[in-house]
């Protein structure tokens, strides 16, 4: 991460500590509303959103957060990131 936030300084107002600080807010507000069930939409860069698998149930009562197998968050990125991803140069690495 450190790198990426002084290659944020370089095309920002913002000094390194203030990005550091922002990424760190943006990161416990995400993990708050992801906890909440929420999706959360950050413009360009993308969508985060929560995800999970339970056992299967016959009726709802028999339904609670025992049932949950597996909890996680899935990430889909803007269109920006994908074009980008797209147009990159990819070439295979010689084996060693």
């Amino acid at each position: 991460m450190d790198d990426v936030i002084k290659d944020v300084e370089k095309f920002s107002a913002l000094s390194e500590p203030d990005i550091e600080g922002v990424t760190t807010a943006i990161e416990n507000v995400v993990q708050g509303y992801l906890a909440e069930g929420k999706i959360v939409r950050l413009g360009k860069l993308g969508v985060f959103y929560p995800t999970l698998s339970s056992s299967p149930a016959d009726t709802v009562s028999l339904v609670s957060s025992n049932s949950i197998k597996k909890i996680g968050v899935r990430y889909r990125p803007g269109a920006r990131i994908l074009s980008s991803m797209r147009d990159a140069g990819f070439q295979k690495v010689s084996d060693k």
